[in-house]
């Protein structure tokens, strides 16, 4: 049987996703694309698409096998709605076709890897994690839930980020850094120190705003 599968947001990244989604052969698949949930019905205004807003996150009325897919960044929003889920539907784990995962590394429930992403081994991704298009996970490293990491992130082996930290794009993380739970690292910042508390770094090297 096919189920149908939500895409929970229908904002920049959730067109993102659906590029990704339907990029995957159908054979490959159990699932079809059947549109967005998203709380506010003007969301794909201006902007083309393939499906279409079937109804709010907060509303939508759920059928036994439907699965749903995670398409919101910011980690605290996106846990936000991850418990407002809970025991209404099951969260798809997607992994782009053109990821590189390594040996003995788990993904939690409800995670999406981009396209180009590398992960090393013995990785440990929490749930609801975003990690976006060409970037590295070092050997050993932790991204703890709920967090997101934008495109052509780095994170050298053995690095430990908490909960809901949010990595801009060409962030770079040298080794066995660790990161508190709610961190925001700026665009381009180059992390050469622990960050332990959570705010705003940005900078190269980063350094809190």
């Amino acid at each position: 049987m096919t189920r149908r599968l939500l895409i929970i947001g229908a904002g920049s990244f959730g067109r993102e996703l659906e590029c990704h989604l339907d990029a995957l052969p159908p054979a490959s698949r159990d699932w079809r694309v059947a549109g967005f949930l998203d709380d506010d019905p003007a969301a794909l205004e201006g902007f083309p698409s393939d499906y279409r807003i079937l109804g709010s996150i907060r509303d939508f009325a759920f059928s036994p096998g439907d699965l749903a897919v995670l398409a919101i960044a910011s980690p605290a929003a996106k846990q936000a709605v991850a418990t407002r889920l809970t025991g209404r539907v099951e969260l798809l784990t997607f992994v782009h076709q053109t990821a590189t995962v390594g040996k003995f590394t788990r993904i939690g429930e409800g995670s999406v890897i981009g396209p180009g992403v590398v992960i090393g081994p013995n990785v440990t991704v929490g749930a609801g994690v975003f990690v976006n298009s060409g970037s590295m996970v070092g050997h050993d490293a932790v991204l703890g839930d709920w967090s997101s990491l934008m495109a052509n992130v780095n994170v050298a082996g053995g690095c430990r980020l908490g909960q809901r930290v949010f990595a801009a794009s060409t962030v770079t993380l040298i080794p066995d850094r660790k990161v508190c739970d709610g961190a925001l690292l700026g665009a381009g910042s180059v992390v050469i120190q622990d960050v332990k508390e959570p705010r705003t770094v940005f900078g190269n090297p980063a350094r809190y705003l």
